[in-house]
């Protein structure tokens, strides 16, 4: 099995990826699936900053690489249950997360980049129960994704994909790029 590693910042355009992943027949999960899991299971609120807050304390008491073994243990039923060669993952936060995938798979790590201002656009235009509702608590989301180790995460990636620009031009070249990874 092969992993594809998806890094970026709130409202750079992951979901939008993992949705054309799955559109081309690709399995595609994205992490926040586990960590609102396990919210859910402790009672604690789906709101922005309580979910943000959940998931530093999470990797402080289990290690920054938790949520990445969380998937894994989901990723090897899906391996037992069906053949599958590729398989996209959003919403890598840290290197740590990208070291436990690559003790189990073959990785490639995409940064996914967005200016600050067209993520924020894109936030508030959303209708996500954990999206920031002030462009304040947008800026404090990011400060705290970047003490995840989002910064050192991003550094990390071997591929660049700028989404900028129209949603066309983004669609065509994700698609371009789970083309070629296809291939590999």
């Amino acid at each position: 099995m092969r992993l594809a590693l998806i890094v970026g910042k709130s409202g750079s355009g992951k979901t939008t990826f993992l949705k054309i992943a799955k559109e081309n027949g690709i399995k595609a999960y994205d992490m926040s699936y586990f960590i609102f899991k396990e919210a859910e299971r402790v009672g604690i609120s789906k709101d922005p900053l309580s979910i943000l807050s959940f998931s530093k304390k999470l990797r402080e008491e289990r290690g920054k690489g938790v949520v990445a073994e969380m998937a894994m243990k989901e990723l090897k039923k899906l391996k037992e249950r069906e053949k599958t060669e590729l398989v996209v993952i959003s919403g890598i936060r840290s290197p740590e997360e990208i070291e436990v995938f690559k003790k189990h798979a073959k990785c490639i790590s995409i940064f996914i980049k967005a200016n600050q201002e067209e993520r924020w656009k894109r936030t508030k235009n959303r209708k996500k129960e954990s999206n920031p509702i002030t462009k304040e608590e947008f800026i404090e989301k990011d400060k705290k994704e970047s003490e995840f180790g989002l910064d050192k995460a991003i550094e990390l990636c071997e591929l660049t994909l700028e989404n900028n620009k129209d949603l066309g031009s983004f669609k065509r070249n994700a698609k371009n790029i789970l083309e070629f990874l296809k291939c590999r």
